[in-house]
């Protein structure tokens, strides 16, 4: 935060558009999940440049990553941020799990008297909450006419020059090898408490022996035994997220079971015999 904007609704806090060493440390940490179910902001209003009662107004999340990809896009332009309170959680399961909903957007409309702050009626939400959110209620609650922007939010410059419209490309949700791979450091630390229980539990039964627990038998059988299995919870969590798209199914979710793999191969993915395979799984 680098201060504040006068309004007629009062104060609002100005926030940066560059990211801070403590900012990459907490990302480092969210990624990690040490930090990963409190990391968020404040709920409210914040300002992006200079902006003023007719700038857009763009809604997120509370969850800090969200907050720190939609203003490190904004480098240059002037904007107003509301922030909705989804309870830490990013935009996307939180319009799936209720937290980023039509109510949350329409209290934070009137609890924030955005209407004294800027004199259009327009919210520009994420295209991945429009699961959670209904434009013709939030319209009907509080005024305001929702738009639903791109995907992501590097394409909102292109999207606010173009006057609020979206392409193909911006509605197009992919899921790229890197977008993939930021999942792999959160599975390898969720693997790491019950890995080093089982290894901590190997050594102890290896020393059992008539001599009571001689120490280098059991170092000796750790040396040895201990890397297969290690590099076996490596492959596998590190091999789901890069290899997603290769399974035969279509809910990531649910990628060995029958249905899935029934309409991947009805849409002509899967050949027959491979069907027949799959849906035999218990």
């Amino acid at each position: 935060m680098t201060g504040f904007i006068d309004t007629p609704a009062g104060p609002v806090p100005q926030v940066t558009t560059t990211r801070s060493s403590r900012d990459l440390w907490g990302t480092i940490g969210a990624r990690i999940g040490i930090i990963r179910r409190n990391y968020k902001v404040a709920p409210g209003l914040y300002a992006v440049g200079s902006p003023g009662n007719q700038s857009a107004v763009l809604v997120s999340a509370n969850y800090k990553l969200s907050f720190d990809a939609l203003r490190h896009q904004l480098g240059g332009l002037d904007a107003w941020l509301l922030v909705v309170d989804t309870r830490g959680i990013n935009v996307w399961c939180a319009a799936g799990k209720g937290t980023f909903s039509t109510w949350e957007v329409i209290d934070c409309v009137q609890r924030y008297r955005l209407n004294e702050v800027v004199a259009h009626r327009e919210l520009i939400l994420p295209q991945l909450a429009a699961p959670g959110v209904s434009a013709q209620a939030v319209r009907k609650g509080c005024g305001f006419t929702v738009l639903f922007g791109p995907v992501r939010a590097a394409d909102l410059p292109a999207y606010l020059g173009q006057g609020n419209r979206c392409d193909e490309a911006m509605r197009e949700v992919t899921f790229p090898l890197a977008d993939r791979a930021v999942l792999i450091p959160v599975e390898l630390f969720l693997l790491a408490k019950p890995l080093l229980a089982m290894l901590i539990l190997g050594f102890l039964l290896s020393g059992i022996s008539p001599t009571f627990f001689p120490l280098p038998r059991p170092w000796s059988v750790a040396r040895h035994c201990s890397p297969p299995p290690g590099w076996a919870c490596l492959a596998g969590r590190c091999s789901p997220p890069c290899c997603c798209p290769g399974c035969p199914a279509v809910s990531s979710g649910s990628k060995a079971y029958g249905p899935d793999c029934r309409r991947h191969w009805e849409r002509g993915c899967c050949s027959q015999p491979a069907w027949r395979q799959w849906n035999r799984l218990p």
